[in-house]
């Protein structure tokens, strides 16, 4: 889980194969193309911007007091994001919208994590679990509009917590859970990024028809 044996540019390349995949498009292999992607979803995408200012300050940033408040500093006047550079997110990492999310800077999140707008992942007055008050979330996870985790929950790999559920108690592996409190309602047979890049390749397909 720890990003300090990730290379930057390895990290933020897997963010961006993220966002890519609503592209009809094959994933720009050359260095140059690469570039020009890496600018248009910068400008374009204000959820590919939130994670790279967030790569940014976790990566190169935050053992460096200076450049770490300058690019605070930049980050929140110029583009009004605020998301902990403290917090431990694994590569992969896709916004859908990034309004109105909340990240506790002890949370921890695994790799190609999906987060939709409104969504909330923080502590829960009181309590505390093996030193901990903020969830620790699997990698694979989908979770939906306006959800909020709080508290030390564990949300295992490959979950889907629906729009609007307050998860308050772990969830297991490969589970999809709605309501509230936030409650298993089956198995998850088709992880979302499977559906994703499904999704993707049924939009190529018609294009090509």
């Amino acid at each position: 889980m720890a990003q300090s044996d990730v290379s930057f540019s390895k990290i933020l390349r897997s963010d961006l194969k993220r966002v890519y995949a609503y592209q009809t498009t094959q994933f720009p292999h050359s260095r140059l193309k690469l570039l020009l992607m890496y600018f248009k979803f910068f400008f374009m995408s204000k959820s590919f911007r939130s994670v790279f200012f967030y790569r940014l300050l976790n990566l190169k940033c935050k053992n460096n007091p200076l450049l770490l408040s300058i690019f605070l500093i930049i980050r929140q006047l110029c583009f009004c994001l605020d998301i902990p550079y403290n917090a431990k997110i694994g590569e992969g990492l896709l916004f859908g919208h990034i309004d109105c999310i909340v990240i506790h800077g002890n949370s921890v999140i695994g790799k190609n994590a999906t987060i939709m707008q409104g969504v909330t992942i923080g502590g829960n007055i009181g309590k505390i679990k093996n030193n901990r008050t903020s969830p620790v979330i699997g990698s694979g996870v989908f979770i939906g509009a306006g959800a909020k985790i709080l508290g030390p929950v564990v949300i295992g790999d490959n979950c889907m917590i629906g729009a609007n559920a307050v998860v308050v108690k772990d969830i297991p592996n490969d589970s999809l859970a709605v309501g509230v409190p936030a409650k298993v309602v089956k198995n998850v047979e088709t992880p979302f990024m499977d559906i994703q890049e499904n999704f993707r390749r049924g939009r190529i397909a018609k294009m090509e028809k």
